[in-house]
């Protein structure tokens, strides 16, 4: 069957893919269900379904030091560590804190054999030392993860490391000369996760070949700007390369050392990195076996506790299902049993399996008339520079320096307000500041600089053209808030978001054309003004149309692409077109506890492009105004693979929960294919047409692909929640 209309288009123009951003030191244990056996050197990645293990460790001077800093984490967190990592500087001897692991239940990570050069080692000079430390080693009877000579392609190991083969020899020769010992080991090849992006050459050079590696890890940091380092860069950025790398190796994989420092001018933004890390390994790292954090201080303070709000993140990190949550008792690593096979696959045309099992649904739902009321602004009332109805806003922030917090008056300021802020900057509006272009200003804020803060303001009928959006920073300008801000009846769209913006709360609605666009940012947040999933304060995107573009292009709530985009708590409703819509190359979208109903197309369309979690969202009477086919589903996935669907209540949608494959032309590499699709317990009713399926339309057979319908319930009548 073909479908009714030729393939959507995404807004022209090129959009380049920016290289991942990298850092090194956050390992967290993930080897859950893993056994540590001598015969290591020949096996399969162990399953994704397994919970995945969690360790610490640092650098610490004692092992009683080290053994109480474990014991608070550990009490935090209400469950062991599976891995305890210790370091032995060269020359040095192993040391107790291996054995104390052991006996308190942690399989030890052993980092060792730096300062020593590749050649020398490679040619026996070392023998003696490593002999002795191997006897050690070999003496504490039980399997133990070895990390020789981590970071061996960082700039500040070049004179220890030599050249590739220099290390590839050194590492086989140490790798042999403990086996001889009888060592019982597994071995963790551990470059810098920049490494893998190719900052510095790429890897593959100091690969000792798969007999001698059985974890394949990274290190990387998210070091802030700290020993001038890399700026703030969120977990998936940083090990986005050494995964897609790592992938391609029969290896299970280890985040062997990471950590964050902290944000002085966001408290809260360590704590948002922790979770933000969480999500990203479910959503889009699965194959990840083991995350070892580097619990340790010092000028780049990389503990978790460096503060109350940030010590929450990281237990809620490791409470994380990903991690078996906060029962998960400590396991050991191993590497013995076999990935899970999927179920049964669904046909070229439609694949509805049904079941009787229903998902978790909940027995109340928020209105679905009227905004939530706005939250009370965060801002001074009073010591801000203020900006008045007839002030030239501009004029008054060419005034001052960067950081500066502005008052802006209540009133509507007309055709006097636009400004580009400097970093730092923050604007708080009075009840009632309206900023009004009168559709002869292009924006209200616009410019490259970082961590600005808007909150509490009104922006309506800018004018910035095509793609253009009232509120439009440079994709660059990384770090804006947008915290209970309005952007209404502008031509275009009323924001184009920016890298690491967070919007919260607010109101984008009645926009000519679009709520907000992706602009090719990654890292942006949409969510609500508490933490509470079951509080809908998030972004209202409403009633925007389809006055200049038609649908097929760029339209409807939101539409982003290329980034990484989290929704949380958001209200989507009424729009001409689509509700939220993904296009070419949006990855790591994490689609959650939304309200999505009443939009002409698709409630929520993810169209070529990968790696999303769409879970527990409200999906009500969306494509009844669209074009059928497969189209016009709650949830359409198009030509996208790695998505899971799950835990989502449907009602009255033309079709439920669907799938589509084409030709795309339009698309860039890696080609899109419909793969990695899961849909399971979901709650389907009233679906107009399908309730579930798949479909492809350029003659590809879809039941080889690895595509699963399972748990859903299905029923003829309506379940919106009441």
């Amino acid at each position: 069957m073909r479908s009714r209309r030729g393939p959507r288009h995404a807004a022209p123009g090129p959009r380049p893919l920016r290289q991942p951003a990298t850092a090194v030191a956050l390992v967290l244990a993930l080897l859950g269900g893993l056994t540590l056996s001598a015969k290591a050197l020949d096996r399969a990645a162990p399953p994704t379904s397994a919970p995945a293990l969690l360790g610490a460790g640092s650098r610490a001077v004692t092992t009683a030091a080290q053994q109480a800093a474990d014991g608070r984490l550990e009490a935090a967190i209400g469950r062991k560590l599976s891995i305890g990592h210790s370091f032995v500087p060269w020359g040095a001897a192993l040391g107790d804190l291996p054995a104390a692991n052991l006996a308190a239940g942690r399989t030890p990570m052993i980092s060792f054999g730096r300062g020593a050069s590749s050649r020398a080692v490679a040619a026996g000079r070392h023998d003696a030392y490593l002999r002795s430390l191997a006897r050690g080693v070999a003496g504490l009877g039980q399997p133990v993860l070895l990390r020789y000579a981590w970071g061996m392609d960082g700039w500040a190991r070049r004179a220890d490391t030599g050249s590739g083969p220099a290390f590839v020899a050194a590492w086989r020769h140490v790798h042999d000369l403990f086996d001889a010992q009888g060592v019982q080991a597994f071995w963790v090849w551990s470059p810098t996760a920049d490494g893998f992006a190719g900052a510095r050459g790429g890897v593959d050079r100091y690969w000792p070949g798969d007999g001698y590696v059985d974890w394949v890890g990274a290190d990387g940091f998210n070091w802030n700007g700290c020993n001038g380092q890399f700026g703030w860069r969120d977990f998936a950025a940083i090990f986005q390369a050494f995964y897609v790398w790592g992938s391609a190796r029969a290896k299970p994989l280890m985040i062997a050392g990471t950590g964050s420092v902290e944000d002085a001018a966001d408290p809260a933004r360590k704590r948002a990195w922790f979770r933000d890390a969480a999500g990203a390994l479910a959503r889009s790292m699965p194959r990840v076996r083991a995350v070892v954090y580097l619990d340790q201080g010092g000028r780049c303070d990389w503990r978790p506790d460096t503060s109350t709000v940030s010590m929450q993140g990281f237990v809620d990190f490791a409470r994380d299902p990903f991690f078996g949550g906060p029962a998960q008792a400590a396991a050991r690593p191993t590497t013995t049993t076999a990935r899970p096979t999927t179920t049964a696959r669904p046909t070229t045309t439609t694949a509805a399996t049904t079941t009787t099992t229903a998902p978790p649904t909940t027995t109340t739902a928020p209105p679905t008339t009227g905004p939530p009321a706005a939250a009370p602004s965060r801002c001074v009332a009073s010591g801000g520079v203020p900006i008045g109805p007839g002030d030239d806003a501009q004029r008054v922030v060419a005034a001052h320096g960067a950081g500066t917090t502005y008052l802006v008056k209540a009133g509507t300021h007309s055709r006097n307000f636009s400004v580009q802020p400097k970093s730092g900057d923050t604007f708080c509006g009075e009840p009632g500041a309206v900023l009004d272009g009168g559709r002869s200003l292009r924006t209200a804020f616009s410019g490259r600089v970082t961590n600005v803060t808007l909150d509490s303001i009104t922006v309506q009928n800018y004018d910035n053209g095509r793609q253009g959006g009232a509120i439009h920073p440079d994709r660059a300008a990384s770090g804006w808030v947008l915290r209970n801000v309005s952007a209404v009846h502008n031509y275009w769209a009323g924001l184009m978001a920016a890298d690491n913006m967070k919007i919260l709360g607010g109101h984008y609605n009645d926009n000519d054309q679009l709520g907000i666009g992706g602009n090719a940012a990654t890292g942006l947040v949409l969510d609500g003004l508490d933490n509470d999933s079951a509080t809908l304060d998030g972004p209202e995107l409403a009633r925007n149309h389809t006055l200049h573009e038609s649908c097929d292009w760029e339209s409807g709530g939101m539409k982003w692409d290329v980034g990484k985009v989290t929704i949380r708590n958001a209200r989507v409703h009424d729009n001409d077109c689509r509700g939220l819509w993904a296009d070419i190359n949006a990855r790591d979208a994490l689609i959650e506890h939304n309200l999505i109903e009443n939009n002409r197309e698709e409630g929520i369309f993810y169209e070529i492009s990968q790696d999303a979690v769409i879970r527990n969202n409200q999906v009500y009477g969306n494509g009844l105004g669209g074009r059928g086919w497969y189209w016009a589903g709650g949830i359409t996935v198009a030509s996208s693979f790695n998505v899971e669907v799950y835990g989502n209540r449907l009602s009255g949608n033309y079709n439920g929960i669907t799938g589509t494959q084409q030709t795309r032309t339009d698309s860039t590499p890696p080609a899109h294919l419909l793969d990695g699709y899961h849909v399971h317990d979901n709650r389907i009713c009233a679906a107009g047409h399908q309730a579930t399926g798949v479909i492809a339309d350029n003659g590809a057979n879809l039941g080889t692909r690895d595509i699963s319908f399972s748990g859903n319930t299905v029923q003829s009548t309506a379940c919106e929640a009441s």
